[in-house]
């Protein structure tokens, strides 16, 4: 697989959207940031299409955090779907980067 630069958090994003059981993706950023995405979330239906990608940041000693928040199928483990995303995020980032995943709603 190829290795995305942090720069590149939609690439990412459209990798999650690929794995089995992952039914949507939405960032990870503080509520109050991320209010009007999660009442878009709360009303979207599968049509709508994703309401946001995958957070990527860097820190000052240059370590490399990948955050995003899933909704997972009601139709598949939501435990294998999560380290699923889990790997794909890890084989498409730096070795050192450290990955923060959510499930937010199974459906």
């Amino acid at each position: 697989m190829s290795l995305i630069t942090p720069g590149e958090p939609a690439d990412l994003a459209r990798h999650v959207r690929t794995i089995p059981g992952v039914t949507n993706v939405f960032t990870a950023r503080p509520l109050l940031a991320r209010l009007p995405e999660v009442i878009a979330a709360a009303s979207a239906t599968d049509a709508d299409g994703p309401v946001a990608d995958v957070l990527v940041t860097t820190d000052r000693d240059e370590v490399t955090t990948v955050s995003t928040r899933i909704a997972t199928s009601v139709d598949d483990s939501s435990v294998d779907t999560a380290r699923r995303v889990a790997d794909t995020l890890l084989a498409h980032t730096p070795d050192t980067a450290r990955i923060q995943l959510q499930i937010a709603r199974i459906r």
